[in-house]
């Protein structure tokens, strides 16, 4: 037998990620399968831009479209143009 060295172990520090919200990701990456609501789209949507998680950022993208209202179209579009998503 060889020795092999160790994987490189790498650590990863996201402040704005709280573990449920890690917990959500988790679960949708293996089921496909996310509740998204007005509390928490803002918060999983900035965190699928800085993972780059494209098919997370169009699920949130998709949930604001149907959420957009005369109300809240000011709030959509400073999220959205925050994250670069692409007008539809």
């Amino acid at each position: 037998f060889t020795q092999r060295s160790p994987p490189e172990e790498r650590v990863y520090n996201l402040p704005f990620l709280s573990a449920e919200t890690m917990k959500m990701i988790i679960g949708y990456i293996y089921t496909g399968f996310l509740v998204l609501t007005d509390n928490n789209v803002g918060t999983l949507l900035e965190v699928a831009a800085y993972l780059t998680y494209e098919e997370l950022l169009e699920a949130c993208s998709d949930y604001l479209i149907t959420r957009l209202t005369p109300d809240s179209c000011i709030n959509t579009w400073r999220l959205t143009s925050k994250y670069y998503l692409p007008k539809q």
